[in-house]
């Protein structure tokens, strides 16, 4: 593949990615009436029963069924689905998973405490209980533990690859113990539409779950080679990767992010999402660049030239070319979260296509920025359209420049009118939620801010 060839395929990428608005809406209602229609078949075909039904009990009866529809619809939510992701990408999707964990959670451990509000204190107090309330016991026992340890993942010490093994067989554990503990404890799913509707969600949970597991990655995956591994700082390497067997890269957005399983030797292989720091103009070659900040990218040093990947992606909407044109760009880059606007800021190069932009980048010493001498000489080279401004919270005496952090006064020095400004964020949590709030403030639209919240 040429170099033409390249942005050819990056342009046809961001004109299938454009404009998701429509997509979305649809994708959003799609969801909202699978989630509405068990309630609204439940209720047209309620089973007779032998006296009137509390509001209580017809309260915990709802909570129940909605609760294990949107159990089934996470399988479809964390499942990578391009045809369900692009239109809002996979950070915001798996931000969407987590909220709606803690929303599915609250309404199935509410259903069993209506009941026993509603009188039915045997079902918590009573240890001889039929077989499928002591199922119903044990399901809300797993669906406890999903919870705890995706919330708390770091206070227990789980290590992300262990976490993620552990998720996916409780989730499976619990679709399995809550579709058959709710097909035998009561009346609700007695009449054959319920028991279809069930079949359904059950059925399409699953495939979601192996469709993800085993089947996708021969669409979204290739192989590479770790073809050189350059240490940019004291603590942060960058990984180029090149393809086996072909002569060229995935397409992909400049800001985009990918999932990269390691195989090397003495190390367990893991899964982890990074985003892309090349140019995707460049046709040869894919890079991540990563800062050794947890337990598994402590060892990202480790990695040698030869060891295989697994590059499965790309993901993600953080990119210029996805939004309305602006008169200018503001990046504002906290650290490592530099990465991806390193990949916009090549591909503008590379492409010929400069645009006014401005970049803050803040980082705790000097030592910490990464791509300086590059970021330098893109200023040179784009002719005045970039403005790089570097803040340091610990500088050092000799420092020429900003010090201390990103506030307001700052972002309107070097902004200017908010108004003709698009805005990207890209950092460490903290960074981002007070440069999100200062850019508000400022008065800037949240259409024309965007951000990489992506974390796991």
């Amino acid at each position: 593949m040429s170099n033409r060839e390249a942005f050819d395929a990056v342009a046809t990428l961001r004109d299938r990615c454009c404009d998701p608005s429509r997509a979305a809406a649809a994708r959003v209602t799609l969801y909202v009436v699978l989630l509405a229609l068990p309630l609204i078949v439940s209720t047209i075909v309620q089973p007779s029963r032998a006296g009137p039904q509390t509001f209580l009990a017809l309260l915990a009866d709802r909570f129940g069924i909605l609760g294990f529809t949107i159990v089934c619809l996470q399988f479809v939510v964390a499942a990578r689905l391009r045809w369900v992701e692009w239109p809002f990408g996979l950070d915001m999707l798996f931000r969407f998973h987590r909220s709606m964990a803690i929303v599915a959670g609250a309404l199935l451990v509410s259903h069993p405490l209506l009941m026993v509000l509603d009188g039915e204190t045997d079902l918590v107090l009573a240890l001889a209980v039929a077989w499928p309330i002591q199922l119903g016991r044990l399901t809300l026992v797993v669906l406890l533990a999903v919870i705890a340890t995706s919330v708390f993942r770091r206070r227990l010490h789980l290590r992300f690859e262990q976490w993620r093994v552990s998720h996916n067989a409780l989730s499976v554990t619990l679709l399995v113990l809550a579709s058959t503990h709710s097909l035998f404890a009561g009346e609700d799913l007695s009449t054959w539409p319920m028991r279809a509707i069930w079949a359904g969600f059950v059925t399409g949970a699953l495939a979601a779950y192996v469709h993800h597991q085993f089947l996708w990655h021969r669409r979204t995956q290739a192989w590479y080679e770790v073809s050189d591994v350059r240490q940019e700082t004291h603590d942060t390497w960058t990984l180029v990767l090149k393809p086996v067997g072909q002569d060229h890269v995935f397409s992909y957005l400049p800001g985009q992010f990918h999932f990269i399983t390691f195989y090397r030797a003495g190390m367990p292989p893991e899964e982890h999402p990074f985003s892309i720091s090349s140019n995707p103009g460049n046709p040869r070659e894919l890079a991540s660049t990563v800062k050794a900040s947890g337990d598994f990218t402590q060892t990202i040093k480790h990695t040698q030239p030869g060891d295989r990947v697994l590059v499965r992606g790309p993901y993600g909407r953080f990119s210029h070319l996805l939004a309305p044109p602006a008169d200018r760009l503001v990046f504002v880059a906290g650290g490592v979260g530099i990465t991806p606007f390193i990949s916009m800021l090549r591909y503008m190069r590379h492409a010929g296509a400069w645009q006014p932009t401005v970049l803050l980048y803040a980082n705790k010493t000097e030592d910490d920025i990464l791509f300086r001498s590059e970021l330098d000489d893109m200023v040179y080279q784009s002719g005045g359209q970039l403005r790089v401004v570097h803040i340091v919270s610990r500088a050092s005496a000799a420092w020429v420049g900003e010090r201390g952090r990103l506030d307001v006064e700052r972002l309107q020095r070097y902004s200017g009118p908010v108004g003709a400004c698009r805005f990207y964020v890209c950092g460490p949590p903290p960074m981002m939620r007070n440069a999100v709030l200062m850019i508000a403030e400022c008065g800037a639209g949240v259409r024309n801010i965007h951000t990489e919240r992506f974390a796991l």
